[in-house]
């Protein structure tokens, strides 16, 4: 993989109005990775289009990688879109998206329904019959964030639970 191809100049993040950037915010919450001036996205292979819609909303700049892996006699794949920018690592720790956020998410963003939607793709479901939506974060802060945006858009009880 060319070096190049895998910097990123311009911060396709900035635009706060913009409902892709939220959603990618949300997505990125739940499943990105962030350390120092490395960015991450990384999901299991039936996912493999959704990465491909990630590296589009980067412009096409970002390449994505096959990960193999061999756990207890199976092989597990997945891919991966990195690349690096300390622009954009510095813009996602002002967020509060960093390095160990599934245990210390304090989201610092306005969070909106096209966030939400990319955090339940990230980490939760709908069940089919729509009466119930869950979404897994390790982050008491975070949970609480969330509980108190969709108690206060969707008039919905929302419930914490610690397992």
């Amino acid at each position: 993989m060319v070096e190049s191809r895998r910097k990123v100049k311009n911060n396709p993040f900035k635009d706060l109005k913009n409902s892709s950037v939220q959603y990618w915010l949300g997505f990125m919450c739940a499943d990105g990775g962030v350390f120092e001036n490395r960015i991450n996205l990384g999901l299991q292979e039936r996912d493999e289009k959704h990465i491909d819609k990630y590296i589009d909303f980067m412009g096409g700049t970002i390449t994505k990688s096959k990960c193999i892996k061999n756990m207890n006699n199976k092989e597990f794949i997945s891919y991966r879109a990195s690349f690096r920018s300390t622009l954009v690592s510095k813009f996602l720790y002002k967020l509060g998206i960093t390095p160990n956020k599934s245990l210390t998410l304090d989201y610092k963003g306005k969070m909106t329904n096209d966030f939400i939607r990319g955090v339940i793709d990230g980490d939760g479901y709908i069940r089919k019959t729509y009466t119930e939506v869950s979404i897994a974060t390790g982050s008491i802060k975070f949970a609480k964030q969330l509980q108190e945006f969709i108690v206060d858009n969707y008039k919905v009880n929302c419930t914490i639970r610690k397992s």
